[in-house]
């Protein structure tokens, strides 16, 4: 399954842009980061069959294991045939795509910058495919 993530904003820190790079690597290339806006992340919450999510802090907090569960979830429905994160800049996302998002997901009720919002996110992306995989994903 394909995931996109539409970040508002760009990754400019090498060492973010270093380490998102590895982790698509190690998925295969399956996860695409697009840099753009609000107004295109808005235009992608009509996609039908695309499952989207959106970062916030008042989301969702899941373990590594839950958040594996729940991408296995999307996979096995059969409806859906990309996964979309949207993560917000300095300002957020915008109530109306919170608000089309189908879920909400929170990675802590810290605020992060973007780019590291971006980084972790492919990593835990990288320790679903290992814990779905059955492989140890603490390496």
């Amino acid at each position: 399954m394909k995931i996109k993530i539409y970040l508002d904003g760009k990754i400019k820190e090498s060492f973010f842009k270093d380490g998102i790079l590895e982790y698509q690597k190690r998925l295969y290339d399956n996860v695409e980061v697009i840099e753009c806006g609000q107004n295109l992340m808005l235009a992608q919450m009509s996609k039908e069959n695309a499952y989207k999510i959106a970062l916030v802090i008042e989301g969702k907090m899941l373990s590594s294991e839950a958040f594996a569960e729940k991408i296995s979830e999307i996979t096995q429905d059969g409806y859906y045939n990309e996964i979309l994160f949207f993560i917000g800049g300095a300002d957020g996302l915008s109530q109306e795509i919170k608000s089309k998002a189908d879920f909400g997901l929170s990675f802590s009720r810290m605020t992060f910058v973007h780019q590291h919002a971006v980084f972790i996110l492919v990593e835990q992306l990288y320790r679903a495919h290992r814990i779905l995989s059955g492989a140890p994903y603490h390496h």
